[in-house]
């Protein structure tokens, strides 16, 4: 259990398994300014535990604290997003998501202080920590914004050149860049560009470099994490020039007399290519092409050797030979029982299914021949649902009712039987579902509504796997036409604003109903008080150099300035100061979005106070207050630098 976050970002998150069998964890501030320096929290900081959760007691700091926090072993990180054990050599590194400066890679040391928030990157004028650690490198934000995947070469086949085989390699999220870094001279390098929103790296046992590429939209807040499905996963790997390289060899292929036998390859290089297979390691007459095919094979052909040599003007590849096998035996034919032909299912329900094999040499194939696999399809993409499951002619599969909400799916069953000659058959049933057309009203109409996080103006429409349950909700405050609605209910009898419907068998609209409120005040705004801060104070002790009636707080100045004739860009305050009248006896919530330093005083009570430079945060605190009251109001801001 790490301590609570107080913000929405720096979680970390990454874990490396070190030799020793020992856990490594790497945890973000959570958006709190003291963590990172602060014994007695585990945010900011590379963690290591045994793997049956208990801590080492040679952590460098065991002797210094107690209970969970003697699991730190090093501190001062903001966000080390990224984290990579190099087996062999016990060294660790981290990647460390940088603020408005530096992103760093660290080499990271037992005991160890980091440096954050007193400084990132290299420092000049700062004062560092006791047991300060410089990064091993570090870049500024013309080269890059978030420093996020990380690597070093090793692989059971070191495949790619020599050159590598000792730097790291390192992503960055934002130039969509991978780069190479040498530990011991600090010469970068770049490897691979391009990328959409590249986030982790990783070397397999056969030399390649796999990476993922997120894509999809915005800088990673809710919404914009679960509205693309474009992020894909890449593979790397060393041709050495631009002759051919084959990258997928042919596979042996047993049929049954009469059958056909398809061998494939996959090739990298400069094309055109030329393709000359092979029997037997002769020359026959085949495709210009990445595959051949055997057609109506006969037990003469069974052990033949096939490859192919594929040249380009740079040089050729040969495959490796894969073995042609025939056999007089017949495939087995399978048969599912259930579910029946043209069933159609609902999300909760259980799907039972069955089926049964039979073979011409054998006769009735036991269970034990049998292989079960049900896969989710979504639009033009499938999720594994259930199995492979081997050894069972019925079972059964529970339809979750939350998950995916879009209309488009189905289930595919399959079922193959294998018989002992190793002639294998599948056959597949298609499931599709049951749907309903939901709608989603108010009253009046027109408000807006979210449907699994879709939003629009009632009324909206849309067709659903019965069922499935859709996250749907409304404004608990909507204006319309210059009124004020408060939300009252649901024709379904819920009383919050936010529901899990399960769309029904029949079609049904959903209808949210509002209740007209007369404002109770008709205010003019806050007075704010505007300050500039050359002396980086942030405090109130100078003289103001502005003062105005600000009718609302919705200010986005981005590199600008509130007032360029008595304010620079960066290094101002502003004091807003009023009253609020609440329309209802109530809890209210207020949400501060700041950038940079924030405090907040409902009735002379401090109730929202982050008082420190920070990218752009939201902030929720809650205040129980009468209706009709006049209320004081303090809200007090600092620019550092930055937007």
């Amino acid at each position: 259990e790490l301590d609570a976050l107080e913000g929405p970002n720096h979680n970390a998150g990454a874990l490396a398994f070190a030799d020793d069998g020992t856990l490594f964890i790497a945890t973000g501030d959570g958006r709190s300014i003291n963590a990172p320096q602060a014994f007695d929290s585990l945010l900011g900081k590379i963690l290591r535990i045994n793997k049956d959760g208990s801590i080492p007691a040679d952590n460098p700091f065991y002797n210094q604290t107690s209970g969970k926090y003697r699991s730190i072993w090093s501190l001062g990180h903001r966000n080390p997003f990224a984290m990579f054990y190099e087996k062999g050599t016990n060294r660790l590194f981290t990647t460390d998501v940088g603020s408005h400066r530096f992103e760093e890679i660290n080499e990271i040391f037992p005991g160890k202080n980091y440096g954050w928030p007193m400084l990132e990157g290299n420092y000049q004028d700062q004062l560092p920590p006791a047991n300060y650690q410089a990064p091993l490198y570090f870049y500024d934000h013309d080269e890059g914004c978030a420093a996020v995947g990380l690597t070093t070469y090793q692989a059971e086949q070191q495949t790619f050149p020599m050159a590598y085989w000792d730097k790291l390699f390192y992503a960055d999220y934002c130039n969509g860049k991978i780069m190479t870094l040498q530990p011991a001279t600090g010469e970068i390098a770049e490897f691979a560009t391009d990328i959409n929103r590249p986030l982790h790296l990783l070397v397999a046992p056969d030399g390649t470099l796999y990476y993922l590429a997120r894509a999809g939209f915005g800088d990673g807040s809710d919404e914009d994490n679960t509205t693309s499905t474009n992020g894909s996963l890449w593979r790397i790997f060393y041709t050495g020039n631009d002759a051919p390289f084959v990258a997928v060899q042919p596979r042996d292929i047993l049929v049954s007399v009469g059958e056909s036998a398809l061998f494939e390859i996959d090739v990298s290089g400069a094309g055109p290519f030329t393709y000359q297979w092979q029997l037997n390691g002769i020359d026959i007459s085949s495709p210009n092409a990445p595959f051949i095919n055997f057609e109506n094979t006969i037990l003469a052909d069974s052990g033949s050797m096939v490859r192919c040599i594929v040249a380009n003007s740079e040089g050729s590849d040969t495959t490796s030979s894969a073995m042609l096998m025939v056999t007089a035996n017949q495939r087995p034919t399978v048969e599912i029982l259930s579910p029946a032909e043209g069933l159609l299912y609902k999300a909760g329900d259980t799907l039972f299914f069955s089926g049964t094999a039979f073979d011409q040499e054998e006769g009735p194939l036991e269970p034990g021949r049998f292989v079960w696999k049900i896969d989710f399809h979504h639009d033009n993409h499938t999720h594994p649902a259930y199995g492979p499951a081997a050894g069972i002619e019925a079972g059964s599969f529970p339809i979750a009712k939350n998950g995916e909400v879009a209309e488009n799916v189905w289930f595919r069953i399959n079922l193959t039987a294998r018989d002992t000659a190793g002639l294998a058959k599948t056959t597949t049933r298609l499931v599709y579902p049951q749907k309903s057309t939901v709608s989603v009203s108010t009253v009046p109409p027109g408000l807006p509504v979210d449907v699994n996080g879709s939003f629009a103006d009632a009324p909206y429409s849309f067709r659903s796997v019965v069922g499935v349950i859709h996250d749907i909700s409304v404004p608990q405050t909507a204006v319309s036409e210059d009124s004020l609605y408060v939300f009252s209910g649901w024709n379904t009898g819920e009383s919050s604003h936010q529901i899990g419907f399960d769309a029904p068998e029949d079609d049904f609209n959903l209808i949210a109903t509002y209740r007209g409120v007369q404002a109770l005040a008709e205010g003019q705004g806050l007075i704010g008080t505007y300050y500039d801060d050359p002396l980086k104070n942030f405090t109130f002790q100078m003289p103001h150099y502005l003062k105005r009636l600000d009718p609302v707080i919705d200010f986005d100045w981005g590199l600008g300035t509130p007032n360029a004739e008595y304010l620079g860009e960066d290094y101002f305050l502003i004091r807003w100061e009023g009253y609020i009248q609440p329309l209802f006896t109530d809890t209210i919530q207020f949400h501060l979005i700041t950038n940079d330093g924030s405090r907040l005083w409902i009735n002379d009570q401090l109730i929202i106070d982050k008082w420190f430079g920070q990218g752009t945060n939201e902030y929720t605190e809650a205040l129980y207050l009468e209706a009709e009251k006049l209320y004081p109001v303090r809200l007090e801001f600092f620019e550092a630098l930055g937007d």
